[in-house]
């Protein structure tokens, strides 16, 4: 979302968790470390899978041609169980440059969000997610191998007090 008052939605929140190891929530995040991202309103977990839709996206076939690894087009999906490997993304800047990898994410930052099973960064689409709907609100998001250096996400804190009012 554009702007943080609009992503405070329901369906817009997330909790990001630290995932250094299974058993373990919340820590202080690095550059580069492993993450899950709880979806708040369904308790479910952000991963990737494989996308058999052929809905027309310029900006996805831009990104598959450009590939010479893996022909594959994935979306975003949830899972149940956050023990899921497919559950586990890393964080990278969204600027260019030398900086260390225990560096500490700040809050506000601006990401490129990779997902580490399939190697794959997260990407906009210009598919509409509720195609259903007259006026179609939400867009689908999907991955390729090939980074688009347009493709940055915000991590916005979102006050308790928000989260509670929902």
């Amino acid at each position: 979302k554009a702007v943080k008052t609009s992503a405070t939605s329901s369906n817009a929140l997330w909790e990001v968790d630290c995932a250094s190891d299974v058993s373990t929530y919340g820590g202080v995040g690095t550059w580069n470390s492993l993450y899950r991202f709880k979806h708040l309103s369904s308790e479910r977990y952000l991963a990737m899978a494989v996308d058999t839709d052929l809905t027309f996206d310029m900006n996805r076939k831009d990104l598959q041609q450009k590939s010479d690894v893996d022909e594959n087009v994935y979306y975003l999906v949830l899972v149940p169980r956050r023990e899921d490997p497919a559950a586990l993304w890393q964080l990278h800047r969204s600027t260019q440059g030398e900086f260390p990898y225990n560096e500490q994410v700040q809050k506000d930052s601006w990401i490129r969000l990779r997902h580490h099973q399939t190697q794959c960064w997260a990407h906009s689409t210009s598919i509409a997610f509720d195609r259903d709907k007259k006026k179609p609100e939400m867009m689908k998001v999907g991955g390729a191998k090939r980074r688009d250096d347009k493709d940055v996400f915000s991590l916005i804190t979102v006050p308790n007090t928000d989260v509670r009012d929902l």
